[in-house]
């Protein structure tokens, strides 16, 4: 709320009708918004004032009176202005959509108009970007502009435009679902004249055809202004404005707004900022031509201006009405034929039955409010379910409900901290002699049990980590120096000379399943957090991602540039990350396999990469001492770690996500805190390089293989 002094407001306790201004919630070029007092209703309103202050003046206590001295045509523009806002103002009490602000009345008063419009408690979303660091994560994105542009499509399909969106306009509830609002400037101008359009005009978002005599407005030029919000969310900087932009192409024959692809830190998958480069075309004509383009270009349906057939919504509310809906929304007429209609109409009886069923109890109070709402809902879902089911298989395509595509790209995961055996201060347990070879790789399985080592002659060896006797030997024809351990330690992952991934389950004479795929030498391999997907990559550059459960492989990258040295699954497995030879850390999208980011790390290589387990960290490190911890949320909050060994070779979280393990170019293990940034502990031990390192999953003990043959345990 805005309790400024605004020149020229009505003040507080003026009364409007039977309505009493409380205070100022909001100001600009065309008007003001009070927040007043419904006297008959005992409820808080807002009350928008038709005032553009560049085209009239408040004369006394109330009344507004257009200027006539130093404006051509003056009185004429504020005339026709208020008698747009009075049309506005009809058109939009007749909305009932959720995601415009709601009209209750409108009334004249002081020779000029307001407009009674619902109050409810939140902030626009420049307040709250405000208060974010300027960023939104890519699910609060999803969820503020796709119901954004639901709202936006209708109001374009009443024949209307809004023509001021901008972050101040775009109203967040407290319980979080976005509204357009201030609809009071849409075409304020009259027959081109500059000084009415001036009025209406933000120029960080607004398009080339809001300045006269460049194009004629019209849906695509809402879009523009949503775009260059959009802009504002995922870069934190306000976007150039269009008639700057259009200047640099004139005269430097160069377009000045770096587009949204350029920006490094991939927050965003990368269909998302193209979009937003294409809503922002300078060119009205290379924009998408309807918000609903733009929705479903966000959505990942592609960037195209073609007219869709038109989708059922599959939609519920709790109660009997929701059941209702979804009958209406799933089974179009046309195809409410044969047994799968008979079958779902039936459903849908037998549910209305249940449902009053559930009612009837409550009214015989032999069952509570609560208990009615979880058996309306389980009714509900259950409905759903056979609906989307009845949906597939008449072939019709469903799409999701807003809510739900907030959740398609949730932020990683926050975990409470594990209480962990990790402690910093770790003695040396265990000497494991590597009959001269030096180990290559390490992890342990069994829930900490067994150690797994493999070496540069191919062998791998399951060590006993409390006895410290060799226990298995696993020398089927394997390749030199690469294991990985699935996180539930179901799986030990190994590769063998003819280019094939073999998968043990605590049986060790032979492999549970076998992966073919590559046509080199495997060199690198790690599972996803939840097991149910392994990367590796080969000598001749091929990144594979493997289905475990289907033995297949899901996809095939073998163009993602520079060489890659290392790669880690983000905490939600949906996401894996890889450090290149030439500095770059790149996020692909696992279950399509594609490149959805990438940023400079380093001006060298990376050599080595994790997150931590809460999702909140990324740490790399690489040559001359580059150790640096990333952090992977808006806050921008990195932190170098000085004093790293001159080459970092491993880097590894605690359980706990409170240490951070280093490894490298040193006879010593680093133990960093990750809250100060601080080293905080030595392990001393070993007589040379350390070039990797494994923490039990409870954190309790750690294993180090390097230079000398040996792999020492700390616990």
């Amino acid at each position: 709320m805005d309790n400024k002094p605004v020149s020229n407001a009505l003040p507080p306790a003026y009364k409007l009708g039977e309505y009493v201004i409380e205070s100022i919630l909001g100001h600009g070029g065309l008007g003001i918004t009070y927040l007043a007092r419904d006297t008959k209703l005992s409820s808080r309103v807002a009350i928008k004032e038709y005032f553009p202050q560049s085209l009239a003046f408040r004369e006394s206590r109330s009344t507004i009176v257009a200027k006539t001295s130093g404006i051509t045509g003056g009185g004429e523009n504020y005339r026709w202005g208020l008698k747009q806002f009075l049309n506005e103002a009809q058109a939009l009490a007749k909305f009932k959509h959720n995601n415009i602000v709601r009209v209750l009345r409108f009334l004249e008063a002081n020779d000029t108009a307001y407009m009674v419009m619902e109050y409810e408690e939140g902030e626009n979303l420049g307040e709250y970007l405000n208060k974010t660091g300027g960023y939104l994560k890519e699910s609060m994105l999803l969820s503020v502009f796709l119901p954004i542009l639901s709202g936006l499509q209708a109001v374009h399909d009443a024949g209307m435009l809004h023509l001021d969106i901008k972050p101040g306009n775009i109203y967040l509830r407290s319980n979080g679902t976005p509204m357009l609002i201030d609809f009071g400037s849409a075409r304020q101008a009259r027959g081109g004249s500059q000084q009415a359009q001036r009025v209406a005009l933000t120029p960080a978002y607004a398009a080339i055809e809001h300045y006269p005599d460049h194009g004629r407005q019209g849906p695509w030029t809402d879009v523009y202004s949503l775009g260059a919000t959009l802009y504002r969310c995922l870069t934190g900087k306000e976007p150039l404005g269009a008639m700057v932009r259009y200047q640099g192409l004139q005269h430097k024959n160069q377009d000045l707004l770096r587009p949204a692809t350029s920006f490094e830190r991939p927050i965003y998958t990368s269909h998302i900022r193209e979009c937003v480069d294409w809503a922002m075309k300078l060119s009205a004509k290379d924009r998408p031509h309807t918000a609903f383009a733009l929705q479903r270009g966000l959505m990942g349906h592609g960037m195209t201006n073609d007219k869709p057939r038109q989708q059922p919504t599959v939609s519920y509310r709790s109660g009997f009405k929701g059941i209702s809906r979804v009958v209406a929304n799933v089974v179009p007429k046309e195809r409410k034929t044969g047994f799968l209609k008979t079958a779902f109409v039936g459903l849908v009886i037998v549910a209305t039955v249940g449902v009053f069923g559930l009612k009837f109890l409550l009214h015989n109070e032999s069952l509570t409010e609560s208990q009615l709402d979880d058996g309306i809902g389980f009714v509900e879902h259950k409905l759903e379910r056979v609906a989307q089911g009845v949906m597939t298989a008449l072939h019709i395509p469903v799409r999701r409900p807003i809510d739900e595509l907030s959740r398609s790209n949730p932020p990683e995961p926050i975990e409470e901290p594990k209480d962990t055996g990790f402690e910093p201060s770790k003695v040396l347990v265990q000497t494991l002699n590597g009959d001269g070879q030096r180990a290559e790789s390490l992890a342990f399985l069994l829930e900490g049990n067994l150690l797994a080592s493999s070496y540069a002659d191919g062998v791998v060896k399951l060590w006993n980590v409390q006895s410290g006797n060799l226990e298995h030997t696993l020398d089927d024809n394997n390749s030199a120096g690469v294991v990985a351990v699935s996180p539930n330690g179901k799986f030990l992952a190994t590769a063998d000379s003819k280019n094939t991934i073999k998968l043990w389950n605590r049986s060790w004479g032979s492999a549970e399943k076998q992966l073919t795929g590559h046509n080199g030498r495997i060199i690198r391999m790690t599972f996803s957090p939840d097991g149910r997907t392994l990367a590796s990559v080969s000598a001749d550059q091929t990144l594979i991602l493997w289905d475990i459960n289907e033995e297949r492989v899901a996809h095939e990258i073998s163009s993602y540039g520079h060489d890659l040295l290392t790669m880690a699954f983000v905490p939600n497995g949906r996401r894996l990350a890889t450090g290149h030879v030439n500095g770059e850390i790149k996020y692909w999208e696992v279950s399509t396999g594609k490149l959805v980011g990438y940023f400079q790390a380093n001006d060298q290589e990376v050599t080595t990469i994790q997150f931590s387990p809460d999702g909140n960290w990324l740490a790399s490190g690489g040559p001359n001492s580059f150790l640096k911890l990333w952090d992977t949320g808006l806050e921008r909050n990195d932190r170098t770690l000085i004093g790293a060994p001159d080459s970092v070779y491993t880097v590894v979280f605690s359980p706990d996500s409170e240490w951070l393990v280093v490894a490298g170019s040193s006879d010593a293990i680093q133990i960093w805190s990750v809250e100060t940034a601080e080293l905080a502990h030595e392990l001393h031990g070993y007589n040379d390089d350390i070039y990797t390192v494994a923490l039990s999953s409870d954190g309790a003990l750690l294993a180090a293989g390097g230079g000398d043959p040996t792999v020492k345990l700390w616990r």
